[in-house]
């Protein structure tokens, strides 16, 4: 489950919606606007994950080195040094 057992709703059967909501058994319009409500409200509490930023700082070892080596831009790649021991 996505959700922090300290951080999560306490009450079973809104805990039952969110959870079908999450893995897509229940569809928003099969949800009450009170629980609705309730489950925005704890999901502000969470942090969020940006995923232009996990992807910008994947993106140079993934696509711009390779391109450049291929492009003739750089010569060769700086050497990782391997330690024995």
């Amino acid at each position: 489950m996505f959700v922090k057992k300290e951080d999560s709703i306490e009450i079973p059967k809104q805990r039952e919606k969110m959870n079908g909501l999450i893995s897509g058994e229940l569809q928003q319009k099969d949800v009450s606007g009170y629980y609705r409500r309730l489950i925005v409200e704890e999901m502000r509490k969470q942090t969020t994950l940006n995923f232009d930023d996990v992807a910008a700082a994947q993106w140079k070892e993934a696509i711009t080195l390779p391109c450049a080596v291929l492009c003739g831009q750089i010569s060769h790649l700086p050497v990782q040094e391997v330690r024995l021991g």
